[in-house]
């Protein structure tokens, strides 16, 4: 008698540094008052998901006033990113954004011509390295499909 056959199936999913690529990661932040009154204080949150890079925000509600302020989200796509990187110290942690179009980041207080610092605590680094190493995967997967991109524009042929 013929044992029965079983179909096996298979699938890869790409890991990166231990990761699936797939994983969303995020970071919370506040950036203090620009304003002497406080009134400017951001609180918010970095996610990448999607091959896309969220910045949630909204000016932080104030103890004697009856405003409710709105969340209010900046969609990133992997192009609009410059530079994202952390610069781990003894005491602080410090988180770098910037875009190539400051526009991108008007109206967040505290961002200055694209430029997002945001310092973080210790138990905020693992989940801010994670995201760097989403970002990174993501930003890696982009620059290479650019480069496909031109190549055959260029008559390449097929590229792969």
């Amino acid at each position: 008698m013929d044992a029965p056959m079983r179909l096996v199936i298979a699938t890869f999913v790409p890991t990166f540094r231990g990761r699936t690529m797939d994983d969303e990661a995020s970071v919370e932040f506040d950036l203090p008052a620009a304003d002497a009154l406080g009134r400017l204080h951001v609180d918010g949150k970095l996610r990448a998901a999607d091959g896309k890079v969220y910045v949630h925000w909204k000016l932080r509600d104030r103890t004697f006033t009856r405003t409710q302020n709105k969340l209010r989200t900046v969609e990133l796509g992997m192009g609009d990113i410059e530079r994202i990187d952390l610069d781990k110290g003894w005491f602080s942690t410090t988180f770098h954004l910037e875009v190539r179009d400051p526009r991108l980041l008007e109206g967040i207080p505290g961002v200055e011509m694209g430029k997002m610092v945001l310092k973080l605590g210790r138990s905020q680094r693992a989940d801010a390295e994670k995201l760097i190493s989403v970002v990174d995967f993501e930003l890696s997967q982009w620059r290479a499909d650019k480069t496909r991109d031109r190549l055959r524009a260029l008559g390449g042929g097929d590229i792969g």
